[in-house]
């Protein structure tokens, strides 16, 4: 961090984000716009009006998260999320059961982190051909990484 005409200036490294799924790291692919997104399942509370007038929050429990990753088709983790997603659906069919595939990001320059015990496969990238390289999006589900997930000092320092 530094200074500049007396306010702090941050810098930001999408470089130094350390993703990992089934313990497969996904570094060096990430799309001219990013890496990831995430998105809550649901609010944190629901709200009911009752009859007077009077509103009633009622925490929901929901930790989903949903992950959209976005990689270049021309990198590793390409292949290499194609392949978990491979494996993953496979194992479903023959066994019924969703392999385990443990999710981690960390973020070196800010300090959030994301984990959760399973990362499911919810849909599979388009494939899209042009004149460039195009960028893929898996989506993933992220169960219990609601209650998982920090925010960094470094986001409010």
């Amino acid at each position: 961090m530094s200074t500049l005409a007396g306010q702090l200036t941050k810098s930001y490294n999408l470089g130094v984000v350390a993703l990992t799924i089934g313990g497969v790291p996904l570094a060096g692919g990430a799309a001219e716009d990013g890496l990831v997104e995430f998105e809550n399942s649901s609010d944190l509370f629901e709200v009911t009006i009752g009859a007077t007038g009077l509103p009633t929050f009622s925490l929901l429990n929901d930790d989903l998260i949903f992950a959209t990753i976005t990689v270049m088709e021309t990198s590793l983790a390409y292949l290499n999320l194609g392949a978990l997603m491979q494996i993953q659906i496979a194992t479903a069919s023959l066994t019924g059961v969703l392999a385990p595939l443990p999710y981690a990001l960390l973020d070196v320059s800010t300090g959030d982190t994301m984990a959760a015990g399973f990362a499911v496969f919810m849909s599979r990238p388009n494939m899209n051909k042009g004149r460039v390289a195009q960028a893929r999006e898996f989506r993933v589900a992220l169960p219990g990484a609601g209650a998982l997930s920090a925010y960094g000092l470094a986001n409010i320092i």
